[in-house]
């Protein structure tokens, strides 16, 4: 199948399983992310390499084990709604991922400052950390978790949003 055909068009069907393959690959090779939805044994393979599978409920056991996401009731209405609760968790698991990591590099400057550099004692006593993690880390965390707002489609990763 040529590159350009693949490159115009966004929906494609009546293929074999290893022309799927090769669209999947094609696209991915250009640094987009592709869907696959099948319910026979023959999409199996493609579901696979997609980067997210869908299998439908009345499919075959094959393709409902290797897809990411299974509409069991057959109804492709689902799948915005999806998408977006998928948006939002990976928004908020980005969200206290950052927390943690800010929380535990001040931390570290904190103590490596307190000790090293001005020759004082630790900032923190052993049962002040407790507290501390409670009401710097715990509390937050589960306020950001609690977020169900609408998140954004975005491109960048959860370590570049830190920098």
């Amino acid at each position: 199948m040529p590159a350009d055909l693949i490159e115009e068009q966004c929906v494609f069907g009546r293929f074999s399983p290893w022309q799927k393959v090769q669209i999947i690959h094609s696209v991915h090779g250009r640094g987009r992310r592709v869907a696959m939805i099948g319910d026979g044994v023959n999409d199996v393979l493609p579901i696979k390499n997609a980067t997210l599978g869908v299998a439908m409920g009345d499919g075959s056991r094959a393709a409902k084990t290797v897809a990411g996401v299974v509409l069991q009731t057959n109804d492709f209405s689902l799948l915005p709604v999806l998408l977006d609760e998928g948006r939002t968790i990976v928004r908020n698991l980005c969200r206290s991922g950052k927390l943690f990591l800010n929380k535990n590099v001040y931390t570290a400057v904190l103590v490596g400052f307190t000790l090293g550099f001005f020759n004082l004692p630790s900032p923190n006593a052993l049962q002040q950390v407790t507290l501390l993690n409670l009401l710097t880390i715990g509390l937050p965390a589960l306020l950001i978790t609690l977020d169900r707002s609408k998140a954004p489609a975005t491109r960048r990763s959860c370590l570049g949003e830190v920098g």
